[in-house]
């Protein structure tokens, strides 16, 4: 079985297995595949059914060795004579604030199709990704799904940086099937090559993969897999961040300690304080440094802040930004290997990447989170707001090294959390640009979107729930917001008209039932919401609170099609544990009724609200496993609950 290509030497590409017994050609060894041979290393998960595999390449010559290409894992044989039966390609495109919008393609669609049936393959169509925003483009997973057969296989990359899918046509034996190349080490895709000297090795990132009945069970079984194998939460927290459509990295104490009371009033048991909190200076800035700007905190400084959230029984959390600095700051010029090059040059202008195989970097940025932890912070945001692009200056191609900063800055990570076990770390790649499960394994918990536009993000959460686990899913709760452009006057958004707007509660009500499904991340200016607006925020919370352990365990169950962003309609959410099914309805416009069906052990269940639980012109019902949901107004949302 052939299940990997190497590329040495600038030769051509080969496809082979276990390279022991070297096979022969017209009565000749094969020499090219003497200068390697390749451990393949391979675990297989007996509860989700999915196999981990990375390929470890060794130099078995006694010269210096170039390998300009090695899958973590080639596959042939996949949906044999699929232009003749029903085969769909899934694929998960990404963009900043369109996190997770799935995509189905047949192969003719994608530009793959049968042409002359060789038992070899050119390849046709390649899905990838350049650059540290691994996930900016595309998320690392590809589904393949035979509908005739009822059998799927899928594939999912744990590549922090370049990666690549490389479909192909393959004829063996009269019949063409699919073939997958699923590499992260590809000089063709992304420049990576790396000499290896005599008995060097080199593993290559890893991937999942396996088969299973449909896609729905594919993405369930990589799901089981992740809840198994990375960090996770074991007890969920309603955060408050002051970001998103609240302070916009412009806070001070004039503006926290509002927040912070209303904060805490609501229920939220945690407050972050967001980009802006450290001194920023003239032309430049210490973006990188860290230093707190007391001055903007009033008397008691920054530490006094920390002590107020605490004093009102909330843990104090920060944004951070660890792998990048300014190039006026002081760990730019730490030491002179401080800051990631490509060509001798600084990457980036002026906020420059910093370089966690340096010694002197890693020991000022821990010295930095240990001083905010001995402040009283548990809760770290860290954020990623710019991509290196290919790679940097190091050993091997640009490609190659940046595996090796990236792999640095993990253990650097690791070890935050192993000396701080209480500390809370969670990835936010503006957003989700770098959400791939090989970064996020040793994260708690990752932001989902920067999404600002409430009406969004229903469906980026449903498009998430097949890439994460919803104990990870941090998610936006915004009500009353003050949008980007008031964030220079924040009181000129809150007018008689916008209260008049905000009077029913839907904005706010849609708003907190988004975040039932995932990890409550509240924001917006809660401090001025009106009584009404302020119960159904508490409420939310609260209902919450008694029914946040049913995400521990649960897992999507996918209803009708994935509402696109910017569309009008329906959206539907579910989540599933155990005995119960948790629903999320969601209607902005559109037509005023929708229908579904439910899984079949369920078709006798109870359905009941749970959220929010007042008289607003809806109605719902559930007979013959088909839930009738009719709502009058065109902004509504409500969670409930279905139980055997």
């Amino acid at each position: 079985m052939k299940d990997f290509k190497v590329i040495v030497d600038n030769g051509s590409n080969v496809a082979a297995s276990m390279i022991k017994n070297i096979p022969e050609r017209d009565g000749e060894k094969r020499l090219d595949l003497l200068k390697y041979s390749v451990d393949k290393k391979s675990v297989y998960c007996k509860e989700s059914g999915v196999t981990k595999r990375s390929n470890v390449i060794y130099n078995i010559t006694d010269k210096p060795l170039r390998v300009s290409h090695i899958s973590s894992l080639y596959l042939e044989n996949i949906a044999p004579d699929f232009h003749n039966r029903e085969v769909l390609i899934h694929i998960c495109n990404f963009a900043w604030q369109g996190e997770a919008q799935w995509t189905t393609l047949t192969p003719y669609q994608l530009g793959i199709y049968p042409v002359a049936k060789h038992a070899f393959s050119h390849i046709d169509k390649t899905i990838s990704s350049t650059g540290s925003w691994s996930t900016h483009k595309y998320y690392p997973i590809l589904i393949i799904e035979d509908k005739t057969d009822k059998k799927a296989w899928y594939f999912e990359l744990e590549a922090s940086a370049n990666w690549s899918f490389e479909l192909g046509t393959v004829g063996d034996n009269g019949v063409c099937t699919l073939s997958v190349d699923c590499t992260a080490t590809s000089e063709n895709n992304n420049g990576f090559y790396k000499v290896l000297e005599p008995n060097e090795g080199y593993e290559t990132p890893a991937v999942l993969y396996g088969e299973a009945e449909s896609f729905d069970e594919a993405v369930l079984s990589l799901l089981k897999y992740k809840r198994k194998n990375g960090k996770k939460l074991d007890e969920l927290t309603v955060c408050f961040n002051d970001y998103m459509n609240c302070l916009w990295a412009m806070p001070s104490r004039e503006k926290l300690i509002p927040l912070i009371d209303a904060a805490a009033n609501v229920g939220a048991e945690l407050f972050c304080i967001d980009d802006g909190w450290f001194i920023r200076n003239g032309n430049g800035t210490d973006f990188g440094d860290w230093i707190e700007n007391d001055a903007i905190f009033g008397e008691g400084g920054f530490k006094s802040i920390i002590e107020y959230i605490k004093s009102k029984n909330m843990i104090p959390g920060i944004w951070l930004e660890l792998e990048t600095a300014f190039c006026y700051t002081s760990i730019s010029k730490i030491s002179p290997d401080a800051i990631l090059t490509r060509c001798g040059l600084p990457i980036g202008e002026e906020r420059q990447f910093l370089n966690f195989g340096c010694k002197e970097v890693t020991d000022y940025l821990y010295g930095r989170v240990k001083h905010l932890y001995d402040m009283g912070i548990r809760y770290i945001k860290n954020d990623y707001n710019h991509s290196t692009g290919v790679g940097c200056d190091g050993e091997g191609s640009f490609a190659a090294a940046l595996i090796d900063n990236n792999n640095n800055f993990f253990k650097f990570i690791d070890k935050l959390m192993e000396d701080m076990p209480d500390l809370v770390i969670e990835n936010c790649g503006s957003g989700a640009m770098r959400c791939d499960n090989g970064t996020l394994k040793h994260f708690h918990l990752q932001s989902t979107s920067d999404q600002e536009i409430f009406t969004n993000n229903p469906s980026i959460i449903r498009g998430m729930q097949g890439c994460m686990i919803p104990e990870k899913m941090g998610i936006w709760s915004f009500p009353f917001p003050a949008t980007y452009a008031h964030r220079l006057d924040i009181n000129s958004a809150y007018t008689d008209e916008y209260y008049k707007q905000m009077a029913d509660g839907q904005q706010t009500i849609f708003n907190m039932s988004c975040a039932f499904f995932g990890i409550m991340t509240l924001s917006g200016h809660i401090e001025k919401c009106d009584d009404y607006n302020l119960s159904l925020i508490k409420k939310g919370i609260d209902v919450y609170k008694q029914n946040r352990n049913f995400l521990l365990g649960a897992m999507p169950v996918f209803i009708g099609e994935q509402q696109k962003v910017y569309t009008k309609g329906y959206s539907v959410l579910a989540l599933k544990n155990a005995n119960k099914i948790r629903l999320g309805i969601f209607r902005n416009g559109g037509e005023d009724e929708i229908s579904f069906e439910v899984p079949k052990e369920f078709s006798n269940g109870t359905i009941s609200e749970i959220y929010p639980c007042i008289n607003d012109d809806k109605s719902i019902s559930l007979a013959d496993g088909k839930v009738s949901f009719k709502a009058s107004k065109p902004l509504t949302a409500a969670v409930y609950e279905i139980t055997l």
